[in-house]
């Protein structure tokens, strides 16, 4: 069940998300939990990020729906700093969509995330009064 704190701690997420999507780079845990502290306070340890990640998620999903736009899964811009990927189960992420058949795991997340990068996340922010 998301509460209004999983929302509030996803929409302080997500401009974390986008100015590293601005980047062209990816941030392990450990690091999004690091700079949601310094911008909050609030600590979230980086073995708990799935929940807020997942919720970000939930709240693009929901401007989805309203707007009709795809919208890239930035959620999947967390990950765990050993494997540079996020963590299983992606089942969290409905909307990266499949693997290709012959496409490694690391493969698939990176095209992924090219496509997050080239995304333009102004409207996005500007949607949701970010």
């Amino acid at each position: 069940m998301t509460t209004e704190t999983d929302k509030a701690d996803a929409r302080r997420i997500l401009p974390i998300l986008v100015k590293q999507a601005n980047l062209g780079e990816t941030i392990p845990y450990g690091c999004l939990s690091h700079k949601l502290k310094l911008q909050t306070g609030k600590n979230i340890p980086p073995q708990s990020m799935g929940k807020p990640l997942e919720v970000v998620g939930e709240l693009l999903d929901d401007l989805v729906e309203k707007s009709g736009k795809e919208i890239s899964p930035i959620e999947i811009l967390g990950v765990n700093a050993k494997t540079g990927i996020p963590t299983k189960p992606y089942s969290k992420f409905p909307r990266i969509g499949a693997k290709r058949k012959d496409e490694s795991e690391k493969d698939f997340f990176a095209r992924k995330n090219q496509e997050i990068y080239e995304y333009d996340w102004n409207w996005v922010l500007n949607e949701l009064g970010l």
